[in-house]
């Protein structure tokens, strides 16, 4: 399982906003390790992690309810920090594109937010379809703090 990229420089960058990131970078990660035989492996195992964690999450909802709500943000606080630790000990994956390599972080971030808007401007049916997204979370929102 590859990655695709675009032939053009201005989206060459915005891949990881596409889905099947975590895809890639684990696809990538294995590769840099010349185990990149070992993927299937590695997805069946994620997802099962992801199965099980997710079902735990759910039946966490009654512990939430009993410690209360400031408790629990408290505590989604200490894992987030944890998070945080182990995001900011990862580190980029180079895939053998020398041309990727020299750009710095800004450069890169500047071409993605000009890509973003530039998409934007361009597509009414995304524009339409965000603008739609939000009317109806704002609805729900609206209706659900009624109730």
């Amino acid at each position: 399982m590859k990655r695709s990229r675009t032939k053009s420089k201005s989206t060459r960058h915005s891949y990881d906003i596409e889905s099947g990131t975590r895809e890639a970078l684990a696809y990538d990660s294995l590769k840099s390790v010349n185990s990149e035989n070992d993927y299937n492996k590695f997805a069946s195992t994620e997802m099962m992690l992801y199965r099980i964690t997710s079902s735990l999450a759910t039946l966490c909802a009654g512990l939430t309810l009993w410690l209360g709500y400031k408790r629990a943000y408290e505590i989604d606080i200490f894992f987030g920090l944890i998070a945080m630790g182990f995001a900011f000990g990862l580190k980029e994956i180079s895939v053998d594109d020398n041309e990727h390599s020299q750009y710095s972080i800004s450069q890169k971030l500047k071409e993605v937010i000009t890509e973003s808007i530039n998409f934007l401007v361009t597509n009414k049916k995304a524009r339409a379809i965000m603008f739609l997204n939000a009317l109806i979370g704002a609805v729900s929102t609206l209706v659900g703090s009624i109730m």
